[in-house]
């Protein structure tokens, strides 16, 4: 009987799957987000909204807070091929306003935090200056940034050893460009990080996205989340890092590429750091989103109101918010993180 509640035991430690997010040991300071296109300009979104806990973010071509304005026509100028167009004043005067009504956390809280911020010379679909925009907005709200701005790259998350050549433009966005930026954006967003180690396959654990989602958010009902041994075992403290895909990057489009050969997952076990990937999914109407990007324009409303999906009610950003909660145990928004015991985590 011993040995089969050892096996039992064991089992579930080496599981693959999750019906629900469970809590692990986290860092309420440790909690930064990122992500590449549609998933950098959602990131920023999260980062803006959530201030007050989200410390940072590693933004890989992606544009300004409220870039899009709830407008498809200036999502695909403004804030991709006509940079020239975008006025960083009007955005950051909503962001202030939407800070004012108590739609997003005080702008305050981004002084201090940090950013990465990334965009490849040859990319030409958020084109430099989008992303050089982005960079002064956040320099505009005290946001510490670290810029890269010098590799021959097109339009991807990039790599030392996976993925098509640099200057290549396609599926699944992913170049190999000999430069490791999973290592070099994380290690902007947290101080002192050991090299990466081989991740463990187990420790990639799909989950239900299911109970966070509603019909029309355009989200997959699967996520993924990479969990590093020492936090399933609850033997540290760990910190939280949300990264966002990139259009024609879900599962549907190029399977677990996203969620495996990043990079990120062996930064993250040797850091003890919990990765969580989640999946937005490609739908032909209600909502239009045939490529499965992120809403950073307004999609999941119809286009009808033009600011909720940067704010903390937006239905994909209370989506992912209610994911951390879960696997922190409670809402670092709604308590004082000053006042808790680290111990008791």
């Amino acid at each position: 009987m011993k040995k089969l509640i050892t096996l039992l035991i064991c089992s579930l430690l080496i599981s693959s799957s999750f019906a629900k997010l469970p809590t692990f040991p986290v860092d309420p300071y440790g909690i930064t987000v990122g992500g590449l296109s549609s998933g950098a300009f959602f990131a920023v979104q999260m980062h803006f909204a959530f201030s007050k806990t989200i410390k940072g973010a590693a933004i890989t071509a992606g544009g300004p807070y409220w870039c899009a304005q709830g407008n498809l026509g200036y999502a695909m100028s403004n804030c991709m091929s006509s940079p020239q167009l975008i006025k960083n004043d009007v955005l950051n005067k909503k962001a202030e306003e939407l800070a004012k009504q108590g739609a997003i956390d005080p702008l305050v809280n981004l002084s201090g935090s940090r950013a990465y911020i990334y965009s490849g010379t040859l990319d030409d679909v958020v084109k430099p200056d989008v992303v050089k925009s982005l960079q002064k907005q956040y320099e505009s709200f005290g946001v510490q940034t670290t810029t890269v701005y010098n590799v021959p790259s097109q339009h991807a998350y990039i790599t030392k050893n996976f993925g098509n050549k640099c200057n290549f433009k396609g599926t699944p966005y992913i170049n190999n460009c000999n430069y490791d930026m999973a290592y070099d954006s994380l290690s902007v967003l947290y101080d002192d990080l050991f090299p990466a180690v081989d991740p463990i396959a187990s420790n990639l654990i799909e989950f239900d996205q299911a109970p966070y989602i509603g019909s029309n958010y355009s989200m997959n009902s699967k996520g993924y989340v990479y969990v590093p041994t020492a936090c399933r075992q609850n033997t540290d403290i760990c910190k939280l890092y949300v990264q966002f895909h990139g259009c024609l990057q879900t599962t549907q489009d190029i399977g677990t590429d996203y969620v495996t050969k990043l990079g990120l997952n062996g930064v993250a076990e040797a850091n003890n750091i919990i990765v969580l990937y989640p999946q937005a999914k490609a739908s032909k109407s209600n909502p239009m989103n045939p490529n499965g990007c992120w809403d950073w324009f307004a999609y999941v409303d119809n286009f009808a109101n033009t600011t909720k999906y940067v704010t903390k009610s937006g239905a994909q950003m209370a989506a992912v918010w209610k994911m951390v909660t879960d696997l922190v145990g409670y809402d670092p928004e709604t308590v004082n993180i000053d006042k808790l015991d680290m111990d008791s985590i």
